[in-house]
């Protein structure tokens, strides 16, 4: 699973990363190192499909469904991640899998070896030290009592792969640069791509 991840760049870092426009995120962006825990607010990517551009929006970690009755039915950490395997198996995620698809734009992500006494962790991230994007998935929930619009997303994990082989069973969904534009846009008439749902494949000196 993916219970914390790491940013350790500012805004223009996520220009290159998934082709964005040259505007000022400064108000979504911590300048410094930021290590992201679930229920508070990130920047994500998505596509606007008017326009097929992309853009910053922040949302809460942690979806709530559109249906939820109240905020206290989905508190703490319960929707962080989505197994990649029962996506289609849910209602819940099954909307943002065809209209809610987004990217979580990051440097590395934090896994537990829960067999360590000391439950030790262990920082994933590019050699390059490059940012990256974890697939995700976003919804929109108004709530009853004062009709405020959150916006919230949950990243999707799926089992690991070599190099957290012994460490961890599952990890994010990383979604490669030649692959973004595939998960973002909504096509009506095409499958989501499922395919992409995969662990990625490290080469040596990939990650470490």
């Amino acid at each position: 699973m993916c219970r914390r991840y790491y940013r350790s760049f500012h805004e223009s870092g996520t220009e290159p990363l998934a082709g964005l426009s040259t505007t000022d995120n400064s108000a979504i962006f911590p300048q410094e190192r930021c290590d992201v825990n679930p229920t508070t607010f990130q920047p994500v990517i998505l596509e606007i499909p008017s326009s097929r551009s992309r853009q910053l929006v922040t949302m809460r970690w942690g979806m709530i469904p559109r249906f939820a009755k109240s905020l206290s039915q989905f508190r703490g950490s319960a929707t962080m991640n989505a197994k990649a395997e029962t996506l289609s198996m849910r209602s819940m995620w099954l909307d943002p899998l065809y209209n809610g698809r987004c990217l979580v734009p990051v440097s590395g992500f934090y896994e537990w070896k829960d067999s360590d006494l000391d439950r030790k962790f262990y920082a994933v991230e590019m050699t390059d030290r490059k940012p990256f994007a974890l697939a995700a998935l976003w919804d929109s929930w108004k709530n009853p009592l004062n009709d405020q619009e959150i916006l919230s997303y949950s990243i999707i994990t799926t089992q690991s792969n070599n190099l957290l082989d012994g460490v961890s069973t599952r990890m994010p969904v990383i979604v490669e640069t030649c692959n973004y534009d595939r998960w973002l846009t909504r096509d009506e008439k095409s499958n989501p791509p499922y395919d992409l749902l995969r662990p990625l494949a490290f080469r040596k000196d990939d990650a470490y």
